[in-house]
């Protein structure tokens, strides 16, 4: 598997097929459910999911998608959801 692969899979870019999770599982010597049982809530890794999404991005797409989120934001603390 390449490097660049793994890579996205860790930046959450992509995600392997369950052929590969498998695959993954034999060779690190567990089982799929220890692979899948739990993701992280992280914030520095939800952080890097959104980097992903944006990343394909031009300038302007960044800057809307970086508005409709503070804007989102400011929305949901003046109401306190």
């Amino acid at each position: 598997m390449a490097t660049e692969t793994i890579s996205r899979f860790e930046r959450g870019a992509t995600l392997p097929s369950l052929v590969t999770v498998q695959r993954l599982a034999e060779a690190l010597g567990v089982r799929i459910a220890d692979l899948l049982g739990e993701s992280s809530v992280a914030t520095d890794d939800q952080v890097d999911v959104m980097l992903s999404w944006m990343r394909p991005l031009d300038t302007e797409g960044r800057s809307f998608v970086m508005d409709l989120v503070k804007r989102s934001c400011d929305f949901l603390k003046a109401n306190k959801r």
